[in-house]
């Protein structure tokens, strides 16, 4: 995505055409998909943290 925000200004348009490009051409990163077993302990920890946090 860095390769697309080379201009100054803001064109939607060739935005567009720069990520059809690259989809098409099998270039577009991957997002990172979280198993929802990990996005629960994530969950957990962090209210954990807050928690802990709150008794300090």
């Amino acid at each position: 995505m860095k390769s697309i925000h080379g201009g100054k200004k803001k064109n939607d348009k060739i935005d567009s055409k720069k990520i059809a490009d690259l989809m098409r051409s099998n270039h577009f990163p991957k997002g990172l998909c979280i198993p929802e077993r990990n996005k629960i302990n994530k969950r957990f920890t962090q209210k954990e943290n807050t928690i802990y946090a709150a008794k300090s």
